[in-house]
């Protein structure tokens, strides 16, 4: 089982699915009641972003969203975009 009170970080990450995020996130969202944490999100996609982002800070009412990240046709760009997740992951740790 989950428990959020064991992070001071939490990261969602999603492919984006008909302009949103995915249906399983969803329902770990609802399965696990987020309430005061950071969160940092990121999501892959082929071009179109959609309300990924913005749906799932409706979501997460009540946290900090401390960063997004979006990575656009990563099986494409492997080796570019695993420099670019290990920056964005010393960024958030740093942060903390």
């Amino acid at each position: 089982n989950f428990d959020p009170d064991k992070y001071d970080l939490i990261i969602i990450g999603s492919p984006v699915w008909a302009l949103t995020y995915a249906p399983p996130i969803g329902t770990f969202l609802e399965e696990n009641k987020l309430e005061g944490k950071k969160i940092a999100l990121f999501c892959t996609h082929d071009g179109m972003i959609g309300a990924a982002f913005e749906n799932l800070k409706k979501e997460l009412k009540g946290n900090d969203v401390i960063q997004e990240s979006d990575f656009e046709s990563p099986s494409s760009r492997l080796d570019e975009y695993v420099e670019t997740a290990k920056e964005w992951a010393r960024e958030l740790l740093e942060g903390l």
